[in-house]
C-alpha cells in the first residue's frame, strides 16, 4: 500500500503531495488538540521527574529509560514552567516540531526518491 501511495504521489506531485501533507497536517493537529497532556499515570511523572532534575543530575540525560531525548527538549520547560500543568505547552511545542519534521522528511522523499 505504502509502494503505491507513494508511485501515485511521484505521479501527481503537487497535488498529491498538497493532499497527504494537508491530510498530516489535520490529522496531527486533531491528535494535538485531543490530547490530555498529562494524564496521571506513574509513567507521565516519572518522566517528568526525569526532565525537572535532569539539571541537578545530568545522568537523567542519558537514561535508557527516561527517553534521553525527549527528557533533554522538555527539561528546560519542566524546569521553569513551575510544575507539571506548566509543561502542557512545552509539550505541545515538542510535538509540532516533531511533526513539521516528519512532514518535511517525507515532502523530501517524495520529491528526490
Amino acid at each position: 500500500m505504502t509502494t503505491n501511495l507513494l508511485h501515485w504521489l511521484k505521479k501527481n506531485e503537487p497535488l498529491g503531495t498538497g493532499v497527504l501533507l494537508g491530510g498530516l497536517f489535520l490529522f496531527f493537529s486533531w491528535v494535538l488538540a485531543a490530547s490530555e497532556g498529562y494524564i496521571g499515570d506513574a509513567d507521565s511523572l516519572t518522566h517528568y521527574k526525569f526532565s525537572r532534575y535532569s539539571w541537578l543530575y545530568p545522568e537523567f540525560l542519558l537514561h535508557h529509560w527516561g527517553k534521553p531525548v525527549f527528557t533533554l527538549l522538555s527539561s528546560w520547560q519542566a524546569w521553569q514552567a513551575g510544575g507539571l500543568p506548566g509543561c502542557r505547552p512545552g509539550g505541545w511545542g515538542i510535538q509540532i516540531v516533531c511533526y513539521s519534521l516528519f512532514c518535511f522528511s517525507l515532502l523530501l522523499y517524495t520529491l528526490f526518491s
